[in-house]
């Protein structure tokens, strides 16, 4: 049964690509809707709403494009979706209001590259042939991506040069940890020397003299006192206490002043990239010409799309086990 579902999806492409390479008002040539470009673009809509599409221009003007909305999209421009649980999502046998619906289309000249991103669709180029889906199931799978981010979160240590293994104990990995020694001073502000602290053989500071740099050090100044109940936090962001000459009480080791124990912790946001599999079972499409006819692919490869970059926050497991 399945053999012949195949051959019969190998004729209707096969008769749609000899119908379209004889002579027509366009003599428009379709190549099996194979686009060169696999990666899709995409164009934010209000809400959930979301186009992806893909437009060739070489030899033939063509475009295929997917208008779908669904709670799992994200509402911000470039970024399909965050979530890495699978979307299924139906392509109705009636198109004519549907929020989700796939159209191929070929056109009598170049189509813009911002044909989908107008809200009013140009008068030009014509359309010449359209077939819109009337039955199919969307199935995007998406995972995280990282391909470009050197410094997935922003500490000023890159990815490649981050300590194995979770410091703090607080359940995020270092690679992933904005505070990587959990004493509520960022990673890249204990990094930044100043006060002229000593630095250890890797130019990393190290105001004890420890052999630990700063930002994995709990206690920077070595006098007994966690770092972290010798700052302040102030709407999430580190408000160091200074002495008379203006030196952070966290890099004093004299400092006599009490301390109160601080429970609040640092917002952990990294920067993440999704990309996105989409392709659509039992995939039907119609001729809008009124002849009725149909083509149909047991399983059809739209492509993949990657988002922007995303800001994540990630909520600790565990708590630190080294600045208290």
């Amino acid at each position: 049964m399945l053999e012949m579902k195949t051959m019969r999806n190998y004729f209707y492409i096969i008769f749609l690509f000899l119908g379209f390479t004889s002579c027509n008002d366009g003599d428009i040539i379709i190549n099996n809707f194979e686009f060169e470009d696999s990666a899709l673009k995409s164009c934010g809509k209000a809400g959930k709403s979301k186009v992806l599409y893909k437009i060739n221009n070489d030899n033939v003007f063509e475009t295929i494009s997917l208008k779908i909305t669904n709670p799992g999209f994200s509402e911000v421009e470039g970024v399909l979706t965050a979530s890495t649980e699978e979307i299924r999502i139906s392509l109705p046998a009636s198109n004519s209001t549907s929020d989700a619906k796939l159209v191929y289309r070929t056109y009598d000249g170049e189509v813009p590259l911002v044909y989908f991103c107008q809200d009013i669709p140009p008068s030009s180029p014509k359309v010449n042939e359209e077939f819109l889906s009337v039955g199919g199931t969307v199935v995007i799978k998406t995972a995280e991506n990282f391909e470009g981010i050197t410094d997935r979160d922003s500490d000023g240590v890159p990815d490649v040069d981050e300590k194995p293994g979770d410091t703090d104990g607080d359940g995020i990995l270092d690679i992933l940890d904005v505070d990587d020694d959990g004493d509520n001073v960022l990673t890249r502000t204990e990094r930044a020397t100043a006060h002229n602290d000593p630095v250890n053989v890797d130019g990393e500071r190290d105001t004890d003299e420890d052999g630990k740099p700063n930002y994995l050090d709990p206690d920077d100044d070595g006098d007994g006192v966690p770092t972290k109940f010798e700052v302040t936090l102030d709407l999430q962001l580190p408000t160091q206490n200074f002495n008379e000459a203006n030196v952070a009480l966290y890099l004093d080791r004299f400092s006599t002043n009490s301390f109160t124990e601080v429970t609040e912790i640092l917002e952990n946001t990294v920067r993440y990239k999704y990309r996105s599999i989409i392709t659509i079972e039992d995939l039907q499409l119609q001729n809008q010409n009124g002849t009725g006819e149909e083509i149909s692919f047991d399983v059809y490869e739209l492509g993949e799309f990657t988002s922007g970059l995303v800001d994540k926050t990630i909520t600790p497991t565990t708590t630190s086990t080294t600045s208290n």
